[in-house]
């Protein structure tokens, strides 16, 4: 499995928010300005087969409107494209297309062959492309959350998405050989995990490696026993 670290910081940092692609097919989240990083990265954004939504906040989702124009607005694909996330995923990106290009929306709908798949609040299990992905539930601010766990039938990446330690996390770090997991500060806030809290992970899962996204400068300047952090682009073997 060939994991890439698209974005990794947080809001209020120069780096792209966080966002990952796993095989260059499945995309987890798709923040503001992702898909012109895609491009940028060398990735076709149209060879996408699936986009995997953590939960509704802006820097999570609302690139997901020029994903899909990508997708549908100058082609027709062959394959359907699976969009997954929270109850009320359709009706949301109905209401941002509709406002951002409601001239364009039912042709890119029908032409990018979007299938939405709205998780019941316990999460699920779905297959896209040859890859197998669960969604977990997580706290965070918004609710519902999610993170998630894709694998290929060789190996499996967990994403904690924005979260606070939960058990949704600890079923991740059972459950996969890397973990792209939340660490937006030194120590947790309400809705997030503190880089201390992914030392305690790796101390705990040493089996399991452990990569930082969605961090702070401050996170991003430190050195943190057991975790990496990537820079935008980064890519690992898993």
């Amino acid at each position: 499995m060939e994991l890439r670290l698209v974005g990794t910081g947080s809001i209020l940092t120069s780096a792209l928010s966080a966002c990952a692609l796993v095989n260059d097919r499945i995309l987890v989240d798709v923040p503001n300005g992702a898909v012109k990083t895609l491009r940028r990265q060398g990735v076709e954004p149209g060879s996408l087969d699936a986009c995997l939504i953590t939960h509704f906040h802006a820097d999570h989702y609302f690139d997901v409107v020029f994903l899909l124009l990508e997708l549908g607005l100058r082609r027709v694909r062959d394959e359907d494209f699976l969009l997954a996330g929270p109850r009320g995923l359709e009706e949301r990106v109905d209401t941002l297309f509709r406002l951002a290009y409601p001239e364009s929306w039912d042709k890119v709908r029908k032409n990018s062959r979007v299938k939405f798949h709205e998780w019941t609040d316990h999460g699920g299990e779905i297959t896209s492309g040859g890859h197998t992905v669960r969604a977990v539930p997580v706290a965070h601010t918004a609710t519902p959350a999610f993170g998630y766990l894709v694998g290929d039938g060789d190996a499996t990446t967990g994403f904690s998405g924005d979260s606070e330690l939960c058990d949704g996390v600890e079923t991740i770090m059972r459950a996969c050989s890397t973990a792209v997991l939340d660490a937006s500060f030194i120590e947790r806030r309400a809705g997030h995990m503190g880089v201390s809290d992914l030392v305690d992970l790796a101390r705990r899962f040493p089996d399991v490696r452990v990569l930082a996204t969605h961090v702070s400068d401050e996170v991003r300047g430190g050195d943190w026993p057991g975790v990496q952090v990537p820079d935008d682009g980064d890519r690992y073997s898993v």
